[in-house]
């Protein structure tokens, strides 16, 4: 069975390259999860780089945190929100940064952010913004 090709568009493998060196960086960080109000934001920021790196299963994340999964969702749920909200944010975030800076397909896009296909991420897009990525894109794109 052979992958989708992610890596048609000019940058986009340079792209991958550095978020894996970013992901590299966080590793060695040490995040300070007992300061409270900033781990929402830090799991934010760890998640920005583990998306498009297709590292951010929950078990992976709280790693990079050194706890379990269940330890991490449970200190972000008393800051009122999930490890899955958070990654249907950083999914959002990404998606709209490559719709418009891309001309990646929707398929294509679909993939990186680890949908199982075009449909779902298409669904997960309208749910988030109200529209389809080929609208959104074409509302937003540089004539």
């Amino acid at each position: 069975m052979t992958e989708p090709t992610i890596l048609a568009c000019d940058g986009v493998h340079k792209h991958f390259e550095e978020a894996g060196q970013r992901l590299e960086v966080l590793r060695g960080v040490s995040f300070d999860v007992h300061r409270g109000s900033d781990l929402p934001d830090q799991v934010r920021s760890v998640l920005r780089t583990s998306i498009r790196t297709g590292h951010a299963r929950a078990d992976q994340v709280a790693a990079i945190f050194s706890m379990h999964a269940r330890t991490l969702n449970r200190h972000l749920n008393e800051f009122g929100i999930s490890f899955r909200a958070l990654v249907d944010e950083g999914r959002f975030e990404i998606a709209q940064q490559m719709l418009q800076s891309s001309a990646m397909e929707v398929a294509q896009i679909a993939a990186m952010l680890d949908y199982a296909d075009a449909s779902a991420f298409t669904r997960a897009f309208r749910r988030w913004s109200g529209t389809t990525p080929a609208r959104w894109r074409s509302t937003r794109r540089n004539p």
